[in-house]
């Protein structure tokens, strides 16, 4: 199956994520909705661009961003040990006019942010509000990993334990040979 026939599996998926919300059935895997939204944590396989800029920030922890993706669709496609870049997530997600955009949520400089291309959508400020609230009430995953913080010389170990975000600071221990 090739990328057109794939993204408009994708393009699906979300339709079926639209309907069954409204609907108050289950949504399909790897989606979540709300207020007309639905959205895809999207595969590599779909090739979403991850090279927009930062459009908003989310009022979510990094662990605690992490494991609500990871319960939805696994660990991360994109992942670093450098704390400007940890992880990201490509999504996909569909207006209540049916409208698809691009978009990815990672845990940037200035911690857990939607990202995308300022220029497909004049609405960001209201789908970054909805998104929010969609990832609020999602479950999260347990997992645990670490990030350099090259501002504190010092490693995060982050993650979900019990369903409960921790972010600990560890000093004192060796950098990343990148690092150095």
């Amino acid at each position: 199956m090739g990328l057109k026939e794939r993204r408009a599996e994708a393009e699906a998926l979300l339709r079926r994520a639209q309907e069954a919300a409204e609907a108050g059935e289950a949504l399909p895997p790897r989606t979540f909705a709300r207020n007309g939204f639905a959205f895809l944590v999207a595969g590599l396989d779909l090739q979403v661009s991850i090279l927009g800029k930062p459009i908003a920030p989310l009022e979510l922890g990094m662990a605690e961003l992490r494991g609500k993706l990871q319960a939805l669709a696994g660990p991360p496609p994109y992942r670093t040990e450098a704390l400007s870049e940890a992880y990201t997530y490509p999504i996909l997600f569909r207006d209540p006019d049916g409208r698809v955009t691009e978009a990815y949520l990672y845990q940037g400089e200035d911690g857990p942010t939607l990202g995308g291309e300022e220029a497909d959508r004049p609405d960001w400020h209201e789908v970054a509000a909805i998104l929010q609230d969609a990832l609020a009430a999602l479950p999260s995953a347990d997992y645990e990993d670490r990030a350099w913080d090259p501002d504190a010389g010092a490693w995060i170990y982050y993650g979900v334990r019990a369903g409960e975000p921790f972010e600990d600071l560890v000093e004192g221990e060796d950098p990343p040979e990148w690092a150095e």
